[in-house]
């Protein structure tokens, strides 16, 4: 049977791709992989489309035994690797065969791997996407006993990316902001003040919002605001000063005021920033935000 059967899960494993797009006025968010460039560059390494789905593993912890012979490859946050008990290296092919046994475990660095496999995962699109929100209700989390099923499950040719294109995680990161709705309400010094101020991802962050622990407050002009549609990426600046940042399983809509909207590049960092991270912003045009954002999927290697 080509399917893997689940021996292990100790953080939350579930199927992810590109996310979906035109369903927030239904209230229908995003979702899909929190680190894309990871995503894709798992899938190039197994030759399938960029945007094929994977496995999106949370804090590493995940085995299974193959019932069929595949190749797949496991990006992302950095974790031990097991074979049938013999260590493998991350970002390149592995190849299975009908009983093997795959093992990752918990990550030492970064919170999220991404694991392809060649031909692809048997799912269920929903409203154009496989992508899991257990939050809506759209997918499920994988669970010990599990049985999760190949498509067309394939040997492809050994590839590997270089050392200088593996990414290299750091406890200290800087994103990008650029000006959003309500930026006007702030003054040139409050800007000031935000930019100049370390913040440090809370334990509380999860796949709807990164949150940041200011070390001095960045308290909002004024209080709430009516509703109104949130994206991806949106900094919200709630009423205890403490931003958050909105991730894949944001909300659609949200009453915090919004000091400006991470640049889309730097989502990747921020998917693989762990509790403690210290976080810096830094000024960002739409344009330059865009140019890094296309200079960034120039990136994922062309494997095959």
């Amino acid at each position: 049977m080509s399917s893997w059967t689940i021996t292990k899960v100790l953080g939350q494993v579930a199927i992810q791709d590109n996310g979906r797009t035109g369903f927030a006025h239904l209230g229908i968010t995003e979702s899909g992989a929190a680190d894309k460039w990871a995503m894709r560059c798992a899938n190039a390494l197994v030759g399938n489309a960029e945007s094929e789905p994977v496995l999106e593993i949370t804090l590493g912890g995940f085995a299974f035994t193959s019932g069929c012979d595949v190749s797949l490859a496991v990006t992302g946050a950095k974790a031990p690797l097991l074979l049938n008990d013999t260590p493998v290296d991350q970002y390149q092919t592995i190849k299975l065969h009908k009983g093997d046994r795959f093992e990752i475990k918990p990550a030492s660095q970064g919170a999220r791997l991404y694991l392809a496999a060649s031909g692809g995962f048997d799912t269920e699109r929903l409203f154009g996407s496989a992508s899991t929100c257990t939050r809506e209700g759209l997918g499920y989390a994988l669970s010990v006993g599990d049985n999760l099923t190949l498509l067309i499950p394939t040997i492809t040719d050994s590839v590997a990316l270089s050392v200088d294109q593996i990414p290299q995680f750091k406890r200290s990161i800087r994103l990008g902001l650029v000006k959003g709705l309500q930026s006007h309400l702030y003054d040139w010094q409050a800007f000031n003040r935000f930019f100049q101020t370390r913040f440090e991802v809370s334990p509380l962050t999860d796949r709807m919002g990164c949150r940041l622990i200011a070390d001095t407050p960045i308290k909002p002009p004024i209080g709430g605001i009516r509703s109104e549609g949130i994206n991806l990426g949106a900094v919200q600046i709630p009423a205890d000063g403490h931003p958050i940042i909105m991730l894949n399983d944001h909300q659609t809509i949200g009453g915090y005021m919004k000091i400006g909207s991470t640049c889309r590049a730097d989502l990747a960092l921020l998917a693989q920033a762990t509790p403690g991270t210290e976080v810096f912003f830094y000024p960002i045009s739409v344009e330059h935000a865009q140019h890094r954002l296309r200079h960034q999927l120039k990136r994922v290697p062309k494997l095959v």
